[in-house]
């Protein structure tokens, strides 16, 4: 599965607020920016933003209310931001490359996920899991965690404003939220096709604890090869091996992974090493799908100029936990 940019008749804008190597505003060309960090020209940043900034476009505005990289999380970090979204206005659908909680403080929020799950709580402290493709209402009170993987956008349909006040822990040097499509940006691999690889499990470590057995957490090793027929450096087809070490915590089956992807190319032992952040979504036949954004870290031989890159990885599996899986995984990176 490949995420694609949809085309609405409506304006549409997204406020990041990102770290040093991220855009500081996907806010469009009539988007005002005030208290951007120092060095800042155009849409670049090179330093975290400053408490106090704001970015503002087409009905939409993000204040910046605290920055900080926990000693707890490194590589990642924390934002506390407030979204104000102007009756009739709406965000571009987008995806979060770590976590973010937010709650609804006035208005009413028309809430779409397009593609994974996303968890609810209503102000009377009710939850429940809603998957996409679904809109949902949110009112003042209610809450939402969103893991990576999952994509979607909120709106204002009402003729009163929506506010939102949002933390965020995301990875270093992404920004807060990443427009779907826009990884298009770069060199992208691997085709206008993704790569769809069936990996086997041939190392697992997996504990079963709780009441019934409901949570399950430990670590995958995975690996399997597929073949691409163009990858814009060389003429097909090729071969691509994904090695990954995948790190879980499950409930009934769902809930969030971490991994490690490194990607060889056989022919010349060239090699891209990304990191993984997303989402596992149990299914009524025992087994499951999955989403996540991938943050490139480098690689060697002829990609050894990469300075980073963003991606996607999906798929599913039929069975349980250390069944094979099938994946889908595409790529797009800076620096060659």
């Amino acid at each position: 599965m490949r995420i694609v940019t949809r085309t609405v008749a409506t304006a549409t804008v997204l406020l990041a607020v990102c770290g040093p190597s991220a855009a500081w505003a996907e806010a469009g060309s009539t988007g005002v920016t005030r208290g951007a960090p120092t060095g800042a020209t155009g849409s670049t940043a090179t330093t975290l933003p400053r408490a106090g900034s704001v970015v503002s476009a087409n009905g939409v505005t993000r204040t910046v209310l605290s920055v900080s990289e926990p000693a707890n999380a490194p590589g990642q970090v924390l934002y506390l931001t407030k979204v104000r979204i102007a009756p009739k206005a709406r965000l571009a659908e987008h995806f979060h490359d770590g976590t973010q909680v937010a709650t609804v403080q006035s208005g009413v929020l028309t809430y779409r996920i397009t593609s994974g799950s996303v968890t609810i709580t209503s102000a009377r402290g009710v939850a429940r899991t809603v998957t996409g493709p679904r809109t949902v209402r949110l009112r003042a009170g209610d809450s939402l965690v969103e893991g990576a993987g999952l994509t979607h956008y909120g709106a204002n349909a009402t003729r009163k404003p929506v506010v939102i006040l949002t933390a965020a822990l995301i990875a270093s040097g992404a920004g807060i939220a990443t427009p779907v499509g826009s990884a298009t940006t770069g060199t992208g691999l691997f085709g206008t096709a993704p790569l769809a690889i069936t990996l086997s499990i041939p190392a697992r470590s997996v504990a079963t604890v709780g009441p019934a057995g409901e949570r399950t957490a430990g670590s995958l090793t995975e690996t399997g090869t597929g073949t691409v027929g163009d990858d814009r450096a060389s003429t097909g087809p090729y071969e691509v091996r994904l090695d990954a070490t995948v790190l879980f915590s499950y409930t009934r089956g769902s809930g969030p992974f971490t991994g490690v992807m490194t990607y060889t190319w056989p022919a010349d032992g060239s090699t891209l090493v990304a990191t993984a952040s997303g989402a596992t979504v149990a299914t009524a036949d025992g087994g499951a799908t999955f989403a996540a954004t991938l943050g490139v870290v480098g690689g060697t031989g002829r990609f050894a100029a990469v300075t980073g890159g963003t991606g996607t990885y999906t798929g599913s599996r039929g069975g349980a936990v250390g069944s094979p899986i099938t994946t889908n995984s595409a790529l797009t990176v800076t620096g060659l």
